[in-house]
């Protein structure tokens, strides 16, 4: 099936051509910088190349949407809490003001766990009132945001992800029917992506009495709970790192890590389209020392660079369990810098094991990280960008909604894109697969010879324009 991509506008794009590449995105800071952060705690200290910002400032979220978009990024999930009016306020005032926010999408990645969860059980509760919190909720953000130009829809289909609806173990059917009953006269039918996958999910119970003292005991299961999947749209995994796999600790070559999360989404799928999630490592211990949970490190095997992961998963992980209609993938994450799953571009320095703990290897436990810069986009952009570059006037101003061709050997146009607000532009490589092309402005005469390589991103594929006519 063909997919579509489109602004609340219903102007839609197809989208059958093109990869959907989504970061979870946090607007907690600077006050979780504070909490502890494994970058903060080594020697020397590595920090965001924003340094420790605010999310409330609309100049970072204009950093982020740029770097983000021009490096294959098409969309942010937003953290969205219930119980975190001041947090979520901070994308009104921050991210939604950004003056390019017209250069990407963003859908909401609701924290439904902070309905009530139990932690001792593991189970998100559903009853009466938590039912009611939640349709009231998802009806609020539909009402502010759904008719934003830049909100993610999918079909003319508002998107929503929902966290841990795997721990929900009663009424779950019941709470989603009336997500979807109460967005219908708002003239909306939710594309709802599940946090379905993972090692052990809560047993499912279907509906029962709103008492919660009569819900049956919860039990945890390796088994997909169908019943619940097929509620949704998609489903996807927000992050597969479990503290009690212990043989997952250490470099994935040599680790039992890949091998699982392959079984896994291989023991999801058929019933409902995957979104798969690509992790560039994990590292909590600079914030929850004391659970000693373990490491996943960033590089493939010892000695290689950082980022070498992230690549690994993109390409054995994200394209094989990627949808053929979807054709999307989540990345854990683009800011999370608590657990170190971000992959937001930090400030440049050099490798280092040493933290700043009386050992000195505490908190890295003995695994090196780097400051380093850009490279995650660039790992991200070789990946899903075939061609991308940059197009100005005479005077070298960016111009925006340029249309850029792309003509086979033959003379056929096989692709056209239009460049942002920053007049950057791109094709992606399932619209341009190896092999050679030219690319140029298709109202202007200029074109340039490409030869498109399966390994990295053809750059800085750029354009200086006349207004007034034709290149001579």
């Amino acid at each position: 099936m063909a997919l579509l991509l489109s602004a609340c506008s219903r102007q839609e794009t197809a989208q059958g051509d093109e990869y959907l590449v989504g970061a979870y995105y946090y607007s907690w800071y600077p006050e979780n910088f504070s909490k502890g952060f494994l970058r903060g705690r080594l020697n020397p200290r590595q920090i965001p190349k924003l340094g420790l910002y605010d999310s409330r400032d609309p100049d970072v979220a204009q950093r982020h949407i740029e770097w983000a978009s021009t490096h294959g990024i098409d969309f942010f999930l937003l953290s969205w809490w219930p119980s975190r009016a001041h947090q979520n306020k901070a994308f009104d005032t921050g991210f939604l003001r950004a003056p390019n926010i017209g250069d990407i999408r963003f859908c909401f990645f609701y924290e439904t766990q902070a309905l009530g969860h139990d932690s001792d059980f593991g189970i998100t509760l559903m009853n009466e009132e938590t039912i009611g919190r939640l349709v009231d909720d998802v009806v609020f953000l539909a009402e502010q945001y759904f008719d934003h130009p830049s909100y993610l829809y999918l079909n003319g289909r508002p998107v929503m992800v929902f966290y841990l609806t795997r721990t929900i173990n009663v009424n779950y059917e019941k709470a989603f029917q009336k997500i979807r009953a109460a967005l219908k006269p708002l003239g909306h039918d939710p594309f709802i992506i599940g946090d379905e996958i993972f090692w052990k999910v809560t047993q499912g119970h279907g509906d029962w009495d709103e008492n919660p003292a009569s819900y049956p005991q919860p039990e945890q299961t390796e088994l997909p709970q169908w019943d619940r999947v097929r509620l949704f749209d998609a489903i996807t995994a927000y992050n597969v790192y479990e503290g009690g796999k212990t043989g997952h600790a250490g470099y994935a070559s040599e680790s039992g890590h890949f091998t699982d999360v392959d079984e896994l989404y291989t023991r999801y799928a058929g019933n409902v389209p995957i979104v798969p999630m690509v992790l560039p490592g994990y590292n909590d211990r600079g914030v929850r020392l004391r659970r000693d949970n373990y490491a996943i490190p960033r590089q493939w095997r010892a000695g290689d660079m950082e980022g070498s992961l992230f690549a690994a998963y993109l390409k054995n992980i994200a394209w094989k369990h990627m949808d053929d209609g979807l054709k999307m993938f989540f990345i854990t994450s683009w800011n999370e810098w608590n657990e170190d799953t971000a992959i937001e571009p930090l400030q440049t320095s050099p490798s280092t094991n040493q933290d700043r703990s009386p050992d000195g290897k505490a908190y890295t436990q003995g695994y090196s990280y780097s400051g380093h810069g850009m490279a995650y986009l660039e790992v991200v952009r070789n990946v899903v960008v075939a061609v991308s570059g940059h197009v100005a006037d005479a005077h070298g101003r960016s111009m925006k909604n340029v249309r850029i061709g792309a003509w086979n050997p033959k003379g056929a146009l096989v692709a056209t894109a239009l460049t942002n607000s920053g007049g950057y532009y791109s094709f992606s490589r399932k619209r341009l697969p190896s092999g050679e092309f030219l690319i140029g402005p298709a109202d202007f005469e200029e074109r340039k010879s490409v030869a498109v390589n399966r390994d990295q991103t053809i750059v800085n594929v750029d354009f200086f324009l006349r207004e007034s006519g034709a290149n001579q």
